[in-house]
């Protein structure tokens, strides 16, 4: 055993059969088991499991990055609702709100299944819920001398103690996308744009920009020089700022990749080139014109690769020493698992037919994480590590990161739901899985202009009903042209208005007033005995400060509109006896409550209030 690692040896033998397994448990509690299963005589092997029992109850929701479940009408990250059956799957969660195992492996070589469906399944029997492995079940011959080998990972969830969630943090991301370089010149109201984002709140800037996309350092001379500006203009109000760095691509343009290109590849070989070249939306925008050449040509990356990770561990490394960055931005880095078959680097295995069959690496995406972290604590211990993980929620890859931001695997909603209620799709069950952050130990961010774009009216309002129910909010974009030009100009641009932005702003200023940071959070599957809120489908978040009283989310998720009875129970929220202040925080309008703690209040469909009761002697202090 060492600091950072245990290792442990265990061997088990018959007349017939060797079992040798080696375990590796790390100090963050991943766990690796490689074990060989060895004939000492020629046997006819039949049947071999692995079989973990979970408690049931700590086993009600589930995620399978790989969406490998038979029946595709079924949610890939929801709720446990019977007995389930996988196809081989590289990462599969199973837990509760707050609890969870996570099971990792890279490769079905040596599985012997006879149905691919069934190759993993997880059955609930009771108060015991089983998840298995099923190695073998077709009958096999084993001759003596012959072995069977299987590599498979281990992590329980919550990985670490949250920190900082996202309200800590307050990221807003740079609109429109690559003009972040132009920040120093903007201005609104004569005042410095930079300043106006410093003074509404905003503690962390997440910018766009890139020369060389997706490479973390700047190459041409113009556009560093430019960064530099940027980067200390922005630590003069005190903002920090961190640039989209690493992708789940490489460009061809880098020097590396000519010479480790194909090392570094994911196979089958795919390209990527935008198709939108050259407007706002594209990868480095058109402002690269002004600071620098275009280059969008890219590779689909294996992390498998250790020339790979070198060479952007190297990059990102150098673009923290030189530009002064306060993090970086990974776009579905590592997350996002894909099934690989380039032997050059390891990933593959050959069938016996000759054909290569795919594998998936895990334990590298997870190393290649690792590393990244310790680039950025090492130089900047407050940094952050923001990763974009929308198709990618993996416990051990996540665990190394300060924030996850997801939601746009909800791209096919970017028109909105087709009758216009999210909670039909987006259920509470998926967000909890999915969302939260909880199981992991990190802040989140809800990702929301793939999933509702196409709502013209009150899209943004109906999602965070959902959102920060679960005390989430969705990332602000900053209002960036908004600010520079007239709401005619704005129609048709596709950029963010400024009422998210402004709506975020009160946010965080009556959260800090009410001291939300010290409150003890009370969410709606854990908080029956403070609170009881009818109809069926309307649930209420409280945060209990011990003196500045009780926040209450009130949500209407029901597709028609109505009134919302919550019933506090103010003994248990030790407010029996105070004379207090009851007020929808957004407006400051007084809201009626009964002396027993009653509150109605009329919602629409998804829509929701935040009230506030304060003791009189908390007001403003």
């Amino acid at each position: 055993a060492t600091k950072t690692e245990a290792s442990l040896e265990q061997t088990c033998t018959d007349d017939s059969l060797t079992l040798r397994i080696d375990t590796s448990v790390g100090y963050d509690g991943y766990m690796i088991f490689d074990c060989e299963v060895k004939a000492r005589r020629d046997i006819p092997l039949e049947e071999l499991t692995l079989e973990i029992p979970l408690r049931t109850r700590h086993v009600t929701l589930f995620y399978d990055g790989r969406r490998s479940l038979k029946d595709s009408s079924v949610r890939h990250g929801d709720a446990v609702r019977g007995d389930m059956a996988f196809r081989f799957s590289p990462n599969i969660w199973l837990g509760d709100e707050e609890l969870g195992l996570c099971w990792q492996a890279e490769s079905d070589e040596d599985w012997r299944y006879a149905d691919e469906q069934k190759a993993i399944e997880v059955l609930p029997r009771g108060q015991t819920t089983t998840f298995r492995a099923n190695l073998v079940n077709v009958p096999t011959q084993l001759s003596a001398g012959q072995a069977l080998r299987y590599k498979f990972a281990l992590q329980a969830t919550p990985i670490k103690p949250l920190l900082r969630d996202a309200w800590d943090l307050r990221i807003a991301r740079h609109e429109p996308f690559g003009r972040a370089l132009d920040l120093p010149d903007w201005k609104t109201d004569g005042k410095p744009l930079l300043q106006y984002y410093a003074e509404a709140g905003l503690r962390h800037l997440f910018i766009l920009p890139s020369d060389l996309w997706p490479y973390p350092m700047p190459v041409h001379k113009k556009f560093a020089d430019a960064l530099h500006r940027l980067t200390d203009e922005a630590h003069v109000y005190g903002l920090k700022v961190y640039a989209y760095s690493i992708h789940q691509r490489f460009p061809v343009g880098a020097p590396e990749f000519d010479v480790h290109g194909l090392h570094m590849s994911r196979r089958p070989l795919a390209h990527y080139v935008s198709e939108s070249w050259p407007s706002d939306n594209e990868r480095t925008g058109p402002i690269v014109h002004k600071y620098g050449a275009d280059s969008q040509g890219s590779a689909n990356f294996c992390a498998k690769s250790q020339a790979l990770q070198d060479a952007n561990i190297h990059s990102l490394a150098k673009l923290l020493d030189e530009y002064g960055m306060d993090g970086v931005y990974l776009d579905g880095t590592a997350a996002h698992i894909g099934w690989c078959q380039n032997m050059l680097h390891g990933c593959g295995y050959r069938r016996p037919d000759g054909s290569i069959h795919k594998t998936c690496p895990v334990f590298s995406d997870r190393q290649f994480m690792k590393r990244i972290y310790t680039v950025v604590k090492q130089r900047r211990p407050d940094g952050v590590v923001d990763l974009h993980c929308s198709f990618g929620y993996t416990p051990a890859v996540v665990a190394f990161t300060d924030m996850m931001w997801t939601g746009e695997q909800w791209g096919h909603l970017k028109e909105g739901p087709p009758d216009g209620y999210v909670s039909g799709t987006l259920t509470l069950d998926m967000f909890r899985t999915q969302y939260t952050g909880h199981q992991v130990g990190v802040a989140a961010d809800t990702l929301s202009y793939r999933i509702l774009r196409g709502i013209a009216k009150g899209g943004t309002r109906k999602l965070l009903a959902t959102t920060l129910l679960h005390d989430i909010p969705i990332r602000p974009s900053t209002p960036g042209l908004a600010l520079l030009r007239s709401s005619a100009e704005m129609v048709g641009t596709g950029q963010p208005t400024k009422d998210y932005f402004d709506l975020m702003v009160k946010l965080w200023k009556i959260r800090d007033e009410f001291g939300a940071q010290e409150a003890q959070k009370l969410f709606y599957w854990n908080n029956q005995d403070y609170v009881h809120v009818s109809p069926e489908q309307c649930h209420a978040l409280l945060l209990k400060h011990p003196k500045s009283g009780v926040l209450a989310f009130i949500s209407n998720l029901r597709p028609d509109a109505g009134t919302v009875t919550v019933q506090l129970n103010l003994d248990k929220l030790n407010l029996r006896g105070h004379k207090l202040d009851v007020f929808d925080v957004l407006t400051n309008e007084p809201v009626n409550m009964t002396p027993d703690g009653k509150l109605s209040v009329s919602l629409k469909s998804e829509d929701w209030m935040y009230v506030w009761l304060r003791p009189k002697t908390a007001k403003g202090g």
